[in-house]
């Protein structure tokens, strides 16, 4: 068991037009986070996070959305960094087209930066349903997305040669509370095709580590 002890700060911009889907605006915030062992703490890091996401109208109802997650650590993994603090790439919320226990055995590291683009359309216009007397409004739009990233702890790591790239189509079905569900089908550099379900936008659920 560790005992974390943090502080930290955030500043944002975020100009889109609704917070579920957006169809236009930015959505930018930086974070830094120190990890104090001088409070009795097991670990003694710092952490700062840049998300820049832009989603740009292309035509009346479709969007393109184009976004960058770059998270960097001080200190070194097993010593000043929990092991279970570094960042592993695979899954539905980082590379699509790669499993986590697939590709983070050879990409992780303390640092990482994800890029995204989609390309988002309607398929379903969001109406309000009810069902025993609940009610929401669900819609069901479809993407198609494309992914890079690289993991890495060491200066000589942070190369082009290492990063992966996916891609892929999917569905999502927007609702209340979790912005959307995703089922996603993604491919590899080698054609290979992996299928992924998830709950919550890509670009929130790869800030909060979720793989």
């Amino acid at each position: 068991r560790d005992q974390l002890f943090q502080i930290g700060a955030t500043l944002g911009f975020d100009s889109r037009d609704v917070w579920g889907n957006p169809h236009e605006g930015w959505f930018n915030e930086i974070e830094v986070v120190k990890t104090a062992g001088a409070l009795g703490g097991d670990g003694d890091f710092w952490t700062a996070h840049l998300d820049v996401r832009r989603f740009q109208p292309a035509g009346a109802t479709h969007t393109l959305v184009l976004a960058s997650l770059l998270s960097l650590q001080s200190g070194a993994v097993g010593r000043s960094i929990p092991e279970y603090l570094d960042f592993h790439l695979g899954g539905a919320n980082s590379i699509r087209g790669y499993q986590l226990e697939e590709l983070g055995r050879g990409l992780y590291g303390k640092n990482q930066w994800i890029g995204t683009a989609e390309y988002r359309f309607p398929v379903m216009a969001s109406k309000e349903y009810s069902l025993l007397g609940l009610r929401a409004d669900l819609g069901l739009a479809g993407a198609l997305f494309a992914d890079a990233g690289l993991a890495w702890s060491r200066d000589r790591d942070f190369t082009l040669a290492r990063t992966r790239m996916g891609y892929g189509l999917g569905l999502r079905l927007l609702m209340p509370a979790v912005d959307m569900a995703r089922c996603d089908v993604g491919f590899d550099r080698d054609g290979n095709w992996r299928l992924y379900l998830a709950v919550f936008s890509k670009l929130e659920a790869q800030g909060f580590r979720l793989r």
